[in-house]
């Protein structure tokens, strides 16, 4: 499955379909790790 970082929503998937892989959407981590590269060397 691939979601979004919700707490609650997270933790409702493992309780309901347990041994169920998790991945977050790609988009947003590309984000996320993008945000945090200095803006002189992030050239996306």
């Amino acid at each position: 499955m691939i979601l979004y970082t919700y707490t609650c929503f997270l933790k409702a998937i493992s309780f309901v379909f347990t041994g169920t892989s998790l991945q977050r959407c790609i988009v947003h981590f590309m984000s996320n790790i993008l945000s945090k590269i200095p803006k002189t060397i992030n050239t996306k």
